[in-house]
């Protein structure tokens, strides 16, 4: 998944390979710190 803040990008990296099974957003809606962004299956 990449963020987007700032006009800067940020790369974040699953662990190992997942699904996505939920996300917890909307395209250009504003997330706090600590927000649960996706769910992982």
């Amino acid at each position: 998944m990449v963020t987007e803040a700032m006009k800067m990008e940020t790369n974040i990296m699953a662990k190992e390979d997942s699904v996505i099974a939920e996300v917890k957003f909307k395209e250009g809606e504003k997330v706090a710190k600590e927000d649960v962004l996706i769910v992982l299956a």
